[in-house]
């Protein structure tokens, strides 16, 4: 488990100024849960506090005790018997930020962790990290008393530091943690970004040499340095912040030694419950994290994230070496953005379930607009993120979605196009029924393309089927609005300008992408058709008038004498649509080529009306545009050029100054957007062969085998009328003979007759008279009270999980409690195989369908009439597996396994 972080000491070394970004990630996990090391003036984890992404403090700290001589390792302290350590290296991943420090004969690396789990919502969703210390080395070869120290104030609970703050320490089976809250919580409300209604955790897993205390700081610091130690005392006296700082505590002896045999692990913590107040269709409702559908209490989830940190650790690690190893084959600066990129992207966003905690199927997600606006579900900051979630898991997408298009569906939502966002004030997320037209095209674009790109990349429809009504009225909206948008604005600083490019071409990709949502679900072909030739036509219009005769994309329709940087053209490229020709990607490509050695410092600006202002995320989609190597790592080159530079101290920022690199107001740290640095990646994502909807494909079979079932019927019938006019005949022959003949008597035929016509049509239940489906899934069609409920759909191949066919015996979706990923809604076999860890299970249930033979023909009985219908069953038993192969009615239900992540 060390040797990795053994290397990276001896071969890094310490970081020079060009590879160290404005402020290193610590913990970025929820909205209310993060922070970041400011590192404008190098890197050093002593002698300046770590700060949440808006710069305020958070009093957190760590000091080694080394042969009695107290360290500060981590934060500042005011007493000057205390010396400052030595941070000597650092190095950056998706999941880690990992320091090596020296203090006095003893080196080791102390690391942040943030569990990113993209198949395991449970695990994702607990907004925990871990602060660790390994790979303990003396430099003298010999063996030292060591003690290590960390405690935490109770910043992270309030943005008033003059709020009285409570806390307590509870000693479980396996761990010791502290916790602190307001002493008067104010649910869902804010206070300079901090929740008010949040409770913060610092734990330690129950070993020996194990101590705690919360009081005044300085009591704590002195008590460590003097005993090496803590007291075991609790503080009682709850009071604000600013009065004497309160503090949490943890300390470990790990006796005389110069190597570890075990990490020293600290959990810390901020959990708000519930997390999230949202619309649904019953009303308003409180929503919790989802990490409660597996555990009980507080207790129980701490316990189980200390005991699983070397198994969190193994996965962060296998995450990280295969974003980095699939990064560094675009270049060694890309490998560094989405290093930084990851955890702010995730971390604006939470997993929530229903206030009862015991549905685990019941998932929505909510994002925050961190850095900017504070927004709920920001459209326009999701399409920008979207990149890195494809890339992690696809199958999050629609639960992200879900609660903006479910809203929408609602007689509440009274407008033609797409809303902006689910609620202005995060975390409150009623909806938004504003008249917010000047960013309807944008947002219903943005709508489209991402529920497009989700089908895409799983194969998977159900959410696009179940809100294709709505996904219609807004590509409707596009094809009358978008060639000419007048009156509308961007996301980009609110330009407003007629018939403005980028905006146009971006509408006109989403109607490209509403034709293959359209073909994919099996709408009638004039839809498709209308759809797909609207897109070409308009593509054809647009490259006409936005074209500049010397082959660049003007900012505005025939002003040569602007450009923009057309971004949006990223998103025919990640939906595989050709709607937008070569000449143009290729003739933009030459003009950025001009026009990089113009370009400021920092970047080409997205638009010459705004010749200042540079975003990050929007150089990334360009270089996403770029078949020329030298040319897209330029723009690469640009976005590092920034981000790891002392320009500005905010955390990766969105938007800046192309010249100074200096932030604007609502520049954007720490902000979502920054998923946009997997953009590159996205794009090596495969595509999958969209299925329809497994609910609708099982209808398909129940109504191609009902049809065949009632030509068989009739047949049968008409085989039966046949027969008995036949039968007559002879009984009338009968008749003339007998009275000529005595009787002899005619013996009754054997029990025999015909297989039920039910084997023939296939595993298709009739209800008075009504063909029924294999299964009811959730659907609109299916089961009216289901609205707003997703499916579970698929993991994306993007995760590497492997899909198998394996027999299973359930109908439904179930979990188990080992795991709190949601379960995968299977939506055809054709999803692809991608590595051997096996997470799906189906199972054919077929019907019987025994074949009729010359045994099932009365015995004796010479009646044409059977035979015949005998023989004219076959022939169409025949033809209905034909049919039913050729339709994929025969699909076996749906079956679930669940994805075992222990």
């Amino acid at each position: 488990m060390y040797t990795i972080v053994i290397f990276l000491t001896i071969f890094l070394g310490f970081a020079s100024s060009q590879t160290i970004p404005a402020a290193i990630p610590l913990t970025v996990r929820s909205p209310y849960f993060n922070s970041w090391l400011p590192s404008t003036n190098g890197v050093s984890l002593n002698g300046k506090w770590p700060t949440f992404w808006n710069g305020r403090v958070l009093a957190w700290a760590g000091f080694v005790r080394v042969d009695g001589q107290t360290y500060q390792w981590f934060g500042r302290n005011n007493i000057t018997t205390i010396l400052n350590a030595t941070t000597t290296s650092y190095h950056l991943t998706p999941t880690r930020s990992i320091f090596t420090v020296s203090a006095g004969p003893a080196q080791f690396n102390a690391t942040f962790m943030d569990p990113i789990e993209p198949s395991d919502w449970v695990r994702h969703s607990l907004p925990f990290s871990y602060l660790f210390i390994d790979t303990l080395l003396t430099t003298d070869g010999n063996s030292h008393s060591i003690q290590f120290y960390s405690h935490s104030y109770a910043l992270w609970v309030t943005g008033n530091a003059d709020n009285v703050v409570q806390w307590d320490t509870t000693d479980t089976t396996s761990s010791i943690y502290h916790e602190a809250s307001r002493l008067n919580k104010q649910p869902m409300a804010e206070t300079g970004d901090f929740a008010e209604d949040s409770t913060a955790y610092y734990a330690m897993a129950k070993q020996s040499g194990l101590t705690w205390q919360t009081g005044f700081v300085d009591d704590l610091i002195n008590q460590f340095a003097t005993k090496g130690a803590l007291a075991d005392t609790k503080d009682t006296q709850f009071r604000p912040i600013t009065n004497n700082n309160p503090t949490l505590g943890l300390a470990i002896d790990l006796g005389t030694t110069k190597e570890l045999s075990n990490a020293v692990v600290w959990a810390i913590g901020v959990v708000r419950d519930p997390s999230i107040r949202t619309v649904a269709s019953a009303g308003i409702e409180s929503r919790s994290t989802y990490f409660w559908t597996r555990y009980q209490n507080i207790s129980e989830a701490i316990d189980d994230f200390l005991l699983d940190f070397p198994n969190a650790y193994d996965r962060a690690n296998a995450l990280d070496t295969k974003i980095m190893i699939e990064a560094s084959a675009v270049s060694p600066e890309y490998v560094k953005l989405v290093s930084l990129g990851l955890r702010q992207t995730m971390g604006s966003m939470e997993f929530t379930t229903g206030n009862a905690k015991n549905n685990a199927s019941d998932i929505k997600v909510f994002m925050k607009d961190v850095g900017v606006s504070g927004r709920v579900n920001p459209v326009n900051t999701m399409y920008a993120a979207l990149p890195a979630l494809l890339y992690l898991n696809a199958s999050m997408v629609p639960y992200l979605l879900g609660p903006l298009l479910d809203y929408q569906s609602t007689s509440a939502y009274t407008n033609t196009f797409a809303a902006p966002d689910l609620g202005t004030t995060y975390p409150t997320a009623l909806g938004n029924n504003t008249n917010t037209i000047l960013g309807a095209i944008e947002n219903s674009a943005s709508m489209l393309i991402m529920t497009f790109a989700h089908a895409l990349k799983t194969g998977d429809a159900t959410m696009a089927d179940r809100y294709y009504n709505l996904l219609k009225q807004w590509a409707d909206y596009l094809v009358t609005n978008t060639l000419h948008p007048s009156g509308y604005e961007t996301d980009d600083d609110g330009l407003r300008y007629p018939d403005m490019s980028n905006l146009a071409v971006k509408g006109i990709i989403a109607i490209s992408a509403m034709s293959k949502l359209a073909k994919a679900l099996e709408k009638p072909n004039a839809e498709i058709d209308m759809y797909k030739n609207k897109a070409a036509s308009l593509a054809s219009e647009w490259e006409k008038l936005a074209v500049s005769t010397s082959g660049f994309v003007t900012s505005t329709y025939g002003d040569s004498s602007n450009w923009i940087m057309p971004y949006h053209l990223y998103s025919a490229k990640l939906i595989a649509s050709d709607i937008i020709s070569d000449t143009v990607f290729t003739n933009q490509q030459k003009y950025y080529e001009t026009q990089i050695p113009q370009a400021g410092l920092y970047g080409l600006p997205y638009d010459s009306h705004n010749a200042q202002r540079v975003r990050s995320q929007w150089l990334m989609f360009t270089a996403g545009t770029i078949a020329d190597k030298t040319t897209r790592d330029a723009f690469i080159s640009m976005v590092h050029a920034h981000a790891f530079s002392n320009a500005s101290d905010a955390p990766f920022p969105g938007m800046y100054n192309a010249q100074s690199g200096k932030t604007f107001s609502l520049s954007g740290p720490s902000s979502p957007v920054q998923g946009s640095m997997f953009a590159l990646l996205a794009l090596n994502l495969p595509n999958k062969f969209i299925e329809l909807p497994l609910y609708k494909r099982a209808r398909k079979g129940a109504i191609a085998g009902g049809v065949v079932g009632g030509v068989v019927l009739l047949v049968a019938i008409a085989a039966l009328v046949l027969f008995w006019r036949r039968r007559r005949v002879r009984e009338k022959a009968v008749r003339k003979k007998e009275d000529i003949m005595p009787y002899v008597g005619v013996g009754p035929s054997a029990p025999g007759g015909h297989e039920s016509l039910q084997n023939y049509i296939g595993n298709t239940s009739f209800d008075n008279g009504e063909v029924r489906p294999f299964t009811d899934l959730p659907h609109p069609d299916v089961n009216p009270n289901a609205k707003g409920t997703i499916p579970p759909p698929p993991m994306s191949a993007s995760t590497d999980l492997q899909t198998t066919l394996q027999g299973s015996s359930s109908k439904s979706p179930s979990r188990t409690a080992a795991s709190g990923t949601p379960q995968p809604f299977s939506p055809s076999r054709s999803f692809l195989l991608t590595n051997s860890e096996s997470w799906i299970g189906m199972h054919s249930r077929r019907g019987s369908t025994s074949s009729l033979n010359a045994s099932s023909v009365a015995p004796g009985s010479s009646s044409a009439g059977q035979q015949e219908l005998f023989v004219e069953v076959q022939q169409l038993r025949r033809e209905m597996e034909e049919l039913r192969a050729r339709q994929g009615a025969d699909e076996p239900p749906p079956m679930y396994r669940h994805l075992d992540t222990e």
